[in-house]
């Protein structure tokens, strides 16, 4: 594995293994649409925002990915609070 530069090293300390860190996230997520798509014809200029915002997400996203920690912060982000025991 390579090493984490030192920004990577600080989107792991500030988004990896911490319930707040979580939490944080899962709003993010939310309010980015990151799972969402929109229809054919949408208007060009809401998908532009859409994806501008996603892409912010997506960095955050693509980071944790990085490390063990990283991943296992985003597997909770994106396990519904429903389904936790």
């Amino acid at each position: 594995m390579r090493q984490l530069d030192e920004i990577e090293k600080a989107y792991q300390h500030v988004f990896a293994g911490s319930a707040y860190a979580v939490m944080v996230l899962r709003d993010l997520e939310l309010l980015a649409g990151f799972r969402s798509t929109y229809p054919a014809g949408t208007d060009p200029q809401l998908l532009i925002d859409h994806n501008a915002v996603r892409r912010l997400f997506g960095r955050i996203y693509e980071t944790l990915s990085l490390t063990p920690e990283g991943r296992a912060t985003l597997a909770e982000v994106f396990t519904p609070a429903e389904t936790k025991e």
